[in-house]
């Protein structure tokens, strides 16, 4: 399936991607790396996906690597990442205050793709598994009926 991404910043070289990876202490996945290169900030059309327990959740944009935008991954990392568990770092955004993750804690090299649904308290309770990587994700895109 084809993604057009609308709203994305202008492209970044890969060495700002590698200045915030050693920021943060981890590598994202290649799969990633090359989609925010040319499209973060962006918003994915389709933008509808389903995991296990949800329907229809939307996903709204990529953050962004430019510091100068309110998205910026690690302005959101700061505000958020007292509330997620260590190794999971927030990579979009959806529009009800809620972030998609890439989970770090099993496989360093390949991390899964988590939603963090930021009105449940409970670290444990508040990550739901969506799917392997982040190409899975783009594949579970799908354009609903009613839009």
């Amino acid at each position: 399936m084809h993604i057009d991404w609308k709203f994305a910043d202008d492209p970044i070289e890969r060495s700002v991607i590698e200045g915030i990876q050693k920021k943060l202490g981890i590598a994202f996945p290649e799969d990633y790396v090359q989609c925010a290169i040319r499209n973060h900030g962006g918003s994915p059309r389709p933008k509808v996906y389903d995991f296990s327990g949800r329907k229809e959740a939307v996903f709204g944009s990529l953050l962004s690597f430019d510091e100068h935008e309110p998205t910026f991954i690690l302005d959101v990392y700061d505000a958020i990442g007292k509330r997620l568990p260590d190794k999971v770092i927030p990579f979009a955004e959806d529009p009800f205050g809620n972030y998609l993750c890439f989970d770090f804690r099993d496989k360093e090299s390949n991390p899964t793709v988590v939603f963090w649904d930021h009105e449940q308290p409970n670290r444990k309770t508040s990550l739901s598994k969506v799917c392997s990587n982040f190409t899975d994700l783009l594949n579970k895109l799908y354009k609903p009926d009613w839009m």
